[in-house]
């Protein structure tokens, strides 16, 4: 780090999170910038050997040594620092990245609505307004708004899908309360589903399409040449957006003033259509997708599958379809992500190895 004083102090929560490691992984290229993260202690690890590990995932051994490590917990008051150093870390931080949130889609998880609610009060209550927020929120904010959602849009009287959906929308009211007189210091990012990386289909953690394809798999496996039943609308379509693509985004908007200020649907503007995604699946897989309700003589694993995957498979109906004017402005948006086949089988090969989701070292 360099001897003069960085311009920017930036606190990342959710650092050892999908979306949060791959933004840090860019942010320590930043030599102005001085880098706090907030980790929670793991099961056989402390925060600083957590950070380490994540270090070896992301090819940067010298990330425990560029950032600055606080053991705590956005769930908790103060986020669960003493009292001097959070009143400190409040002091000298001119910006946060929030992306810490639980991601379970249980439609009616309380622990998930107390996570990402609480969590945003917390932050909140420490660092707004006066320090710039990036508030990593969701585009299924929109739940199920049947029209086209703009990024100006919050409130249009939609209903929601699951917990998750809705704890993101009351924590967006949050911070848009929280930062009203201060509107150019809130920059919400909004993504849609977050996927491994387009070149490799790697991802830190395995969740939502992943889960589903590790299932289609393993059915292929058992069944080969089989139905798989599962009912679905042809023409919906299913939103995936690259984690790097997604961390190029938000890296821009964090570090290019005019960006400020704005929020932006992190989307993948060439959605896959459910009958486009079945053929490719076809296409690699040894099984044949019908669309149909399961029946006593389909095989007891169509059954566990689908019954696992439900909360995931409510994004496989008809959802909202969003305008994207201030993510079109943006240089990385143009960077490529069309969910192809060949695609579809990166993610395939990553999920369903023996390396998906594994790390070597302890703590992720």
């Amino acid at each position: 780090m360099n001897d003069a004083r960085p311009s920017r102090s930036v606190l990342v929560t959710g650092a050892t999170g999908l979306v949060g490691s791959a933004v840090l992984s860019r942010l320590v290229a930043e030599p102005d910038l001085a880098i706090h993260v907030l980790v929670r202690p793991g099961r056989d690890a402390s925060p600083p050997e957590r950070l380490a590990a994540l270090g070896r995932y992301l090819g940067r051994p010298d990330l425990a040594d560029r950032v600055v490590v606080h053991a705590g917990d956005v769930a908790l008051p103060r986020l669960g620092l003493g009292a001097q150093a959070a009143a400190r870390l409040a002091a000298t931080t001119t910006d946060v990245i929030h992306a810490a949130a639980a991601v379970a889609l249980d439609p009616d998880d309380p622990a998930v609505l107390a996570a990402n609610v609480l969590g945003t009060r917390h932050v909140l209550e420490l660092f707004a307004p006066h320090s710039r927020l990036f508030l990593v929120s969701t585009a299924y904010v929109a739940g199920l708004c049947p029209d086209v959602f703009r990024e100006a849009d919050l409130d249009v009287g939609q209903a929601f899908r699951n917990a998750y959906e809705r704890s993101k929308f009351d924590a967006e009211r949050l911070v848009r309360a929280a930062y009203l007189g201060a509107a150019g210091s809130l920059t919400v990012c909004r993504p849609s589903i977050v996927v491994g990386e387009y070149a490799t289909g790697r991802a830190l953690k395995l969740m939502n399409l992943y889960q589903m394809l590790r299932l289609l798999a393993g059915f292929a496996q058992r069944h080969p040449g089989a139905e798989f039943a599962l009912e679905h609308d042809p023409e919906s379509t299913q939103n995936y957006i690259p984690v790097d693509c997604l961390a190029a985004m938000i890296h821009e908007v964090f570090t290019r003033p005019a960006c400020w200020g704005q929020t932006y649907h992190m989307v993948n503007d060439r959605p896959v259509r459910n009958a486009d995604f079945r053929a490719m699946l076809e296409a690699i897989l040894p099984i044949r997708i019908v669309n149909r309700a399961l029946t006593a003589s389909d095989p007891a694993f169509n059954h566990a599958a689908v019954r696992r995957s439900r909360d995931y498979l409510a994004y496989l109906r008809a959802g909202p379809r969003f305008h994207c004017a201030n993510r079109d402005r943006l240089s990385s948006a143009a960077a490529p992500m069309a969910f192809s086949q060949a695609f579809l089988e990166r993610l395939l090969r990553f999920g369903t190895g023996p390396q998906g989701g594994r790390h070597a070292s302890v703590g992720l």
